[in-house]
C-alpha cells in the first residue's frame, strides 16, 4: 500500500507501508529530506554566525565552573608505568555545545566477534565553514582472560567507543587554539 504527499520544494513523496503497517519513505526521498535538513541548518548557521570570543569565554566558564567539573574535563590513563592525560569526553561536549553551528554524532560501525573488537565512528560537521572531521575508535570486547563479553557488555563498550570517537572528532574539528 502506498500514498503520496508533498515533500520538499513541492516534490511528491512516495510513502510505503512496511510489513508491520508502519509508514516508510523511499530511500531517495529520505536522502532528499536529510539534505534539506542540513541545508536549512547551514543557512541558519550563516544567518547567525558564531562569535569565537564568546565561544571561548563560555567554554572556559563552563569548564571551570567548579572543581568537580574541571576535573571531569581531563582524563588520565595509566600506560607503561606513566599516566597519559588529555582532554575528556566532557570537555569535548562543552566545546561542541559552545562552539555552536555544528553537528556532532557517533555510531557503532562494526562489532567483530571473531577479531573481538567494536569499532565506532564520531562525526563533527562545522556548518559555518563546511569543515567535517571523522574519527574511528576500536575497543576490545574481551575480558582479561580473553573471553568474549556478553551482549550487554558489548553494548556498553560500543557506547563508550562512540563517546571517545565523538570526542576525537570534535577536538579535531574545532581549532586547537579554542
Amino acid at each position: 500500500m502506498s500514498n503520496q504527499s508533498d515533500g520538499p520544494k513541492g516534490q511528491e513523496l512516495e510513502v510505503v507501508e512496511s510489513s508491520a503497517g508502519l509508514p516508510m519513505l523511499d530511500a531517495g526521498v529520505a536522502v532528499a529530506l536529510a539534505r534539506a535538513e542540513i541545508d536549512q541548518q547551514i543557512a541558519t548557521a550563516h544567518a547567525f554566525p558564531r562569535s569565537i570570543k564568546r565561544a571561548v569565554d563560555n567554554i572556559l566558564s563552563l569548564a571551570t565552573l567548579d572543581r568537580a567539573t574541571s576535573e571531569e574535563c581531563i582524563y588520565a590513563l595509566p600506560r607503561g608505568g606513566k599516566s597519559i592525560r588529555g582532554p575528556s569526553v566532557r570537555l569535548a561536549e562543552i566545546v561542541a555545545s559552545q562552539w555552536g553551528n555544528c553537528r556532532v554524532a557517533a555510531r557503532v560501525v562494526a562489532v567483530d566477534r571473531l577479531e573481538k573488537y567494536v569499532e565506532a565512528e564520531g562525526i563533527f560537521h562545522d556548518l559555518e565553514t563546511n569543515m567535517a572531521a571523522t574519527a574511528r575508535v576500536r575497543r576490545r570486547i574481551v575480558d582479561s582472560k580473553g573471553r568474549l563479553y556478553n551482549e550487554d557488555m558489548i553494548l556498553v563498550t560500543g557506547n563508550a567507543a562512540c563517546q571517545i570517537a565523538k570526542r576525537n572528532a570534535v577536538l579535531s574539528g574545532v581549532p586547537r587554539g579554542v
